[in-house]
C-alpha cells in the first residue's frame, strides 16, 4: 500500500490471508494487565461462503505469550484455528468453540509449503508449546492435531527467551526441538460428534518409530470424545 492506501502490488497467491491473523507478535517486555501479549476474546469468527473451500479462521505465526479465549469460529476449511510455524509459544488457547470445518481446497504444493493444515481439524498445531485447554470441536474431521514434522526447521524453532522478546534476534531466543518437546498443556477438551478422530499427535517425542532419547511424557489430561466414527485418538 502507498501513503494514499491504494494497493502498489498484487500477487496472484498472497499469504496470511486469513479472516484474523496474528503474525510476529511479541509484545512488550512487561506484559500488560493479565499478563499476556495480545489478547484476543469474546469474537464470531464466520465465513458465509457455502461451501467454504478455502482456509482458516484463525492464524497464529510466530505469535507468543497470547490469550485466544471465548471465541466461536464457523464455516472454515482446513482448521478453524492454525499455529502454522512450530515455534508459537505459550499462548493460551482457552474456551473456544469451533464447527463446520471441511478439507481445504487450496493445494499444498501451490503454497510452497508441507502439509500445513488443510485436513478438517478443529485446531491444527505445529508445535507442541502452548496451553491449549477447554475447547470443543463438533462438525469437523479430526478434533485437535499436533503435527510438528515436515520441514527441517521445525527441528529447531526459535522460541522467545522470555516474554518481548524476538525469537528472530540474536540472544533474544532458545533453540527447540519441538519433536522432542511434551505437550504444555492439554486439559479439559472436547470432541463432541460429527467427528473422525478425536485427537492427533504425528511424530511428538518420536521419529515415528523410535521415541527420542530421554523423551518427555506428554499429558493429556480430561479429554471428552463422543460419536466419533473413526478413532478417539491416533498417533505416529
Amino acid at each position: 500500500m502507498d501513503g494514499a492506501g491504494a494497493a502498489t502490488h498484487v500477487g496472484t497467491n498472497q499469504q496470511g490471508r486469513y479472516a484474523v491473523y496474528f503474525n510476529h507478535l511479541y509484545g512488550p517486555a512487561t506484559p500488560p494487565a493479565g499478563g499476556h501479549q495480545y489478547t484476543f476474546q469474546g469474537n464470531s469468527v464466520f465465513c458465509p461462503i457455502n461451501p467454504m473451500p478455502f482456509r482458516w479462521g484463525v492464524a497464529l505465526n510466530d505469535s507468543h505469550y497470547g490469550l485466544v479465549q471465548d471465541n466461536v469460529l464457523y464455516n472454515w476449511a482446513g482448521a478453524g484455528l492454525v499455529a502454522e510455524s512450530g515455534n508459537e509459544s505459550y499462548n493460551a488457547i482457552a474456551h473456544n468453540y469451533v464447527d463446520h470445518v471441511a478439507y481445504s481446497g487450496t493445494a499444498e504444493a501451490d503454497r510452497g509449503t508441507v502439509d500445513v493444515a488443510h485436513v478438517s481439524a478443529g485446531f491444527w498445531f505445529r508445535g507442541t508449546n502452548n496451553y491449549v485447554r477447554d475447547n470443543v470441536v463438533s462438525g469437523a474431521d479430526k478434533g485437535y492435531v499436533f503435527w510438528p514434522y515436515g520441514m527441517d526447521r521445525y527441528w529447531d524453532a526459535h522460541v522467545p527467551a522470555a516474554p518481548g522478546d524476538n525469537p528472530n534476534q540474536a540472544g533474544k531466543y532458545r533453540s527447540v526441538n519441538m519433536q522432542n518437546t511434551p505437550l504444555l498443556q492439554f486439559a479439559g477438551n472436547e470432541v463432541a460428534g460429527a467427528a473422525g478422530i478425536g485427537l492427533t499427535l504425528w511424530k511428538v517425542g518420536n521419529d515415528g518409530v523410535n521415541p527420542f532419547p530421554g523423551v518427555q511424557e506428554s499429558v493429556v489430561q480430561n479429554f471428552r470424545v463422543w460419536n466419533v466414527y473413526e478413532y478417539v485418538y491416533s498417533t505416529t
